[in-house]
């Protein structure tokens, strides 16, 4: 039995209905702007070639333009800081064993360098849409005298995670990543050498290395995306326009001091006739000095007026859109607070350092837990774990990182002051979000109290708070 076809009625209303939508209409104006929209699904989308050409283009806007530069600089920075520091809580394990565990972890952390892996890999997940590392042994390592665990980590660039004898035959197999049913990594596929290194050949052996031991640190934004792009891909046409708009400034101002003076002669240039020139022959002008014709020539000097009073709002503007994809405001992609007060600081402010916590909860789930359970096995095998502790299902850890500068550090003190008053925050809230352990500056003031005691010497904060000096906050409202 088959269905009867939808009256023309209803086929009208169904058209209507589509073609309600302004976004969906496609006309003379528009079909140019829509003409690259596509339906791809996200691997295709984002196939070889296509992250190979965006990772190009990022790794040169970064390597020649400043602002590029800085912000991915300034991201790592921000982000990772010097290092998260890990804080350790065991149910019914004393404290001085976690801490020793915590110490013992952080003390690996600096004899290996992890907090420059980390920011090697966030930079790299910014300008080149993903990293990888793989955990190795490194007995350099142990050289420092700082730890008995000789782990470490191996950092690799994405154009070495690839299979070169792959044919997209497989769709469980991803430009180099296999998955399994529930769409999990269960394998990598490295390249010996880097494609782009002397010794590119290498490039066609091949090494296997299971998903448990690969950190695979990247972004998707789309169910399904198993390889990323760069993040800085919207903004890497505006980088362009920034770029050539500063050229036609400098060079709009650069010709209007070319020419100190034009002088000409109803005389032949060689005393011979007049001098034959060809169409669109270029003539060297050496900057400061007069220029000589030929006889029956002219020469008129281009309109030297230069956009000085709109470069500055231009440069704003696009910077300000190309922050606006990393969620960075303008003072953090510019470098420059001059246009802020303390208001406006503060509420862009807001929004960035929310999505800096929401990427160190995706690197604390993604990295460093992983990181941590594999400094465990081989933490235990050196003895620095105890026996008889709960396993480790049950143990409970946080992360430390640095905290957030403060734009009013009078403000900000009396906002903590009662928010702690009145049982809005705690001590451990607010001095997490400075990345402190809040029980060891209890400690702190504990030994300080005692040691101004027996030195009879009065403790600063038994007296009255000082109070705040009376300034006046200039008001740059109406600053660009």
């Amino acid at each position: 039995m088959t269905a009867d076809p939808p009256s023309p009625a209803r086929m009208s209303r169904l058209v209507r209905s589509r073609a309600s939508y302004d976004a969906a209409q496609t006309n003379n104006e528009n079909s140019n702007h829509w003409s690259n929209a596509d339906s791809n699904a996200a691997n295709r989308a984002n196939d070889p070639e296509t992250r190979q050409t965006l990772r190009d283009r990022s790794r040169y806007e970064c390597e020649n333009n400043g602002y590029a530069s800085g912000l991915v600089e300034g991201i790592a920075n921000d982000v990772i800081g010097t290092g998260p520091r890990l804080q350790l809580d065991i149910p019914g394990v004393n404290r001085d064993v976690t801490r020793g565990i915590a110490n013992a972890f952080n003390n690996w952390s600096e004899a290996a360098n992890f907090p420059e892996d980390l920011h090697v890999l966030q930079q790299t997940k910014v300008r080149d849409g993903e990293g990888f590392a793989v955990f190795i042994n490194n007995p350099m390592i142990l050289l420092t005298g700082r730890t008995p665990v000789s782990l470490d980590l191996k950092l690799y660039e994405a154009e070495q995670i690839t299979d070169p004898w792959d044919f997209g035959l497989d769709p469980d197999y991803v430009d180099g990543i296999r998955f399994n049913g529930a769409g999990e990594p269960i394998e990598y596929t490295f390249v010996h050498n880097h494609p782009g290194g002397v010794w590119p050949w290498g490039a066609l052996e091949t090494l296997k290395i299971g998903a448990e031991h690969v950190l695979h640190w990247f972004k998707p934004k789309r169910p399904g995306q198993r390889r990323a792009i760069p993040e800085t891909t919207p903004g890497l046409p505006l980088f362009a326009q920034l770029r050539r708009y500063t050229l036609a400034t400098l060079g709009a101002a650069e010709f209007a001091a070319m020419l100190a003076g034009i002088m000409k002669t109803d005389a032949p240039a060689d005393g011979f006739g007049p001098v034959a020139v060809a169409a669109m022959d270029e003539i060297e002008l050496t900057r400061g000095h007069l220029l000589t014709l030929p006889a029956g020539w002219s020469a008129d000097q281009f309109d030297p007026t230069q956009p000085a009073t709109t470069y500055k709002e231009f440069k704003g503007e696009i910077l300000g859109e190309i922050g606006r994809g990393h969620t960075a405001p303008f003072n953090v992609i510019s470098g420059n607070s001059s246009g802020y007060n303390y208001s406006s600081g503060r509420l862009d402010h807001l929004l960035y350092q929310r999505a800096v916590k929401v990427e160190r909860m995706r690197l604390v789930r993604r990295i460093l837990a992983r990181v941590f359970i594999a400094w465990i096995r081989e933490a235990t095998c050196a003895g620095l774990i105890p026996f008889g502790l709960p396993p480790l299902a049950l143990w409970s850890w946080k992360w430390h990182f640095d905290g957030f500068g403060s734009i009013d550090p009078w403000k900000d003190a009396q906002t903590n002051d009662m928010n702690l008053r009145n049982g809005i925050a705690t001590l451990a809230d607010i001095l997490g979000e400075q990345g402190r352990d809040w029980e060891d500056a209890i400690e702190q003031h504990a030994r300080e109290i005692a040691k101004y005691a027996a030195l009879k010497v009065p403790y600063p904060l038994a007296g009255p708070a000082p109070a705040r000096p009376v300034t006046v906050e200039p008001d740059y409202s109406d600053a660009v």
